[in-house]
């Protein structure tokens, strides 16, 4: 009994610094990230000024700004910012496939997602935007305090993978899903219908450790599965690598145009390479209000 208490307690102590350590980068992030980031809200009917645009044909023209455009040779368009606040359903995959990593000096994919949501999370929530964790029953986060809660449902593990169930995803919302994607497409076809009849909007992010874009063993290996108790062995990696690469390609090309029947975008993450950039790049599709309006 003395055993397991010590045992609990060794675990909750590292589950803590876990969390602690999650945390700190996300926040992190976020803080520097904000930066090159114009934001995340879009136009719409509030008072706060947003951004100046150049006229196109249909806008009215109590809209332009006649200061604006008598110091230049165009036409403006001052826009002001949507007040009304965003809901973003936040979801991904914690299979045992996400645990890899074929480097102890980079973060394994499941890692990687936690931080790269975590990190939006807190960005979201300090432009005002709803925050909703799929697998935590959809609730809904809007304070900084909940930031530590968020932390915590995310480091938690869980036995098995299940898809998210977006049957009470509010219409109209964005949607952002994290994964490497190796599974049968047509559970996630499945989940993207849903995705196109709630008429939201939002990014499918591939995460793919180094190891996995491109074979960087060489001569026989044995690849062992981290889903099943299943090996595949390879007796000579060189020669297998272009029919990967080909195989990869082409299943990648089928998750995009899952993606964008839905509506939806996909981005492809190295989890090799620096996640400030590619966490720039996910804000940077989510504040285009053309894309996502």
């Amino acid at each position: 009994m003395l055993r397991s208490k010590k045992a609990l307690i060794k675990n909750a102590s590292s589950l803590h610094k876990k969390i602690n350590k999650l945390l700190i980068k996300s926040k992190n992030i976020a803080s520097a990230s904000s930066h090159g980031v114009h934001g995340l809200k879009n136009s719409g009917q509030g008072e706060e000024f947003w951004q100046f645009r150049s006229y196109q044909y249909g806008d009215s023209s109590s809209l332009i700004d006649w200061r604006k455009t008598a110091s230049s040779q165009n036409i403006f368009i001052r826009e002001k910012e949507r007040q009304v606040s965003d809901s973003f359903f936040i979801g991904w995959d914690n299979s045992k496939s996400m645990t890899y990593s074929s480097n102890k000096n980079i973060m394994s994919k499941i890692d990687y997602s936690n931080l790269l949501l975590l990190s939006l999370s807190q960005l979201l929530i300090n432009e005002g935007e709803k925050v909703c964790i799929i697998e935590n029953d959809n609730k809904t986060f809007n304070s900084y305090s909940n930031i530590n809660k968020i932390a915590e449902i995310m480091i938690k593990e869980k036995a098995t993978f299940t898809f998210p169930n977006l049957n009470n995803m509010k219409n109209k919302s964005k949607f952002i899903f994290t994964s490497d994607f190796f599974f049968n497409l047509n559970n996630l076809e499945s989940m993207m219908e849903i995705v196109k009849k709630k008429k939201a909007y939002g990014v499918l992010i591939q995460l793919l450790d180094p190891c996995e874009v491109t074979l960087a063993n060489k001569g026989r290996v044995i690849y062992n599965s981290l889903e099943e108790s299943k090996s595949i062995t390879i007796d000579n990696v060189e020669e297998a690598k272009k029919e990967y690469e080909f195989n990869l390609k082409n299943h990648n090309n089928s998750i995009k145009a899952i993606a964008l029947k839905a509506g939806c975008k996909l981005l492809s993450f190295n989890t090799s390479e620096p996640i400030e950039k590619n966490f720039i790049k996910l804000c940077t599709l989510l504040s285009r209000g053309s894309e996502f309006a």
